[in-house]
């Protein structure tokens, strides 16, 4: 996949509703630093459906589990972990087990953006 860059993100450790998009993540099994991971996606009021669907994914040997409104079909996500190897997937809405893409460093969102001005990165 190529290098994503998403304008929202939720860490893991049991958001409701990131960003109002009707977008949940929970930590349900995860570790603390498994919990520091995000969830990074582009939020689009206009395509949601006000139906939640469950999806879930393993990447680094943790599963994720997320709720994502059905609207979001087809629409590119990405996982983040604490040391910034990251996973996309594009949700398919009838499927409840994600399919992850390789491990890599193509994806950032707001936190890595934020920590790039600031110097951190």
């Amino acid at each position: 996949m190529s290098i994503l860059s998403f304008n929202n993100q939720g860490n893991f450790s049991g958001n409701l509703d990131i960003d109002g998009f009707n977008v949940a993540t929970f930590s349900n099994g995860l570790t603390v630093d498994q919990q520091k991971s995000a969830l990074a996606f582009d939020g689009n009021a206009s395509l949601e459906t006000t139906t939640a669907v469950p999806a879930s994914g393993t990447f680094e040997g943790a599963i994720y589990t997320m709720d994502i409104d059905q609207g979001y079909n087809g629409q590119v996500f990405t996982i983040i972990n604490k040391d910034r190897l990251s996973t996309q997937f594009t949700f398919n809405s009838a499927v409840e087990g994600q399919t992850f893409g390789a491990a890599s460093y193509d994806s950032t969102g707001p936190e890595l953006r934020r920590l790039y001005t600031l110097g951190y990165v």
